[in-house]
């Protein structure tokens, strides 16, 4: 590539976009998850804090708080507003790949074949269980908020569901 041309940091996969009108990237080859105006495409805030790419981003049921996870095998939370963080989530022995926020609970999975569930505070998370049976990584979640199920996916084709209530 010519050097004088302009390239931001490719991307892994998605964006989030926020009710206010803000759109985040998470899923980058560098360490920054990003903010940017929805209309005019501005960069509005960079969360540093990570220490590799970064591969996931979920928002708090509220939108105030923005987790962000990657390959540093752990958890950030970042408050949207200002991309102050807030705190962060150790104990995962291999990349976060995704996220999911469900209520006061936050879902993750990651490429040590399994689940964690958190319990969600102001200033903290708790961990209240971990989900494990998968045979190879977990890059997938989804959760039916009426049968109160978490399904998950895994690399060799398995899908799993589980009670997430019990």
């Amino acid at each position: 590539f010519p050097m004088w041309l302009k390239l931001g940091s490719p991307n892994l996969g998605g964006a989030i976009a926020t009710a206010g009108g803000g759109v985040f990237i998470g899923a980058t080859t560098d360490q920054f998850l990003r903010g940017f105006d929805a209309k005019t495409g501005e960069l509005e805030k960079t969360c540093d804090g990570h220490g590799a790419a970064v591969f996931s981003v979920a928002f708090s049921a509220d939108g105030k708080r923005v987790f962000s996870g990657g390959r540093d095998r752990e958890v950030h939370s970042w408050l949207a507003e200002d991309a102050k963080k807030i705190f962060e989530l150790g104990g995962f022995e291999a990349e976060v790949l995704r996220l999911l926020v469900q209520g006061d609970r936050l879902f993750s999975c990651s490429a040590d074949k399994r689940v964690r569930e958190h319990k969600l505070a102001d200033k903290k998370a708790e961990l209240i269980r971990s989900y494990a049976g998968h045979h190879d990584v977990i890059y997938s979640l989804a959760y039916h908020e009426t049968t109160k199920h978490l399904a998950t996916g895994s690399f060799d084709g398995e899908v799993r569901a589980w009670d997430a209530e019990n």
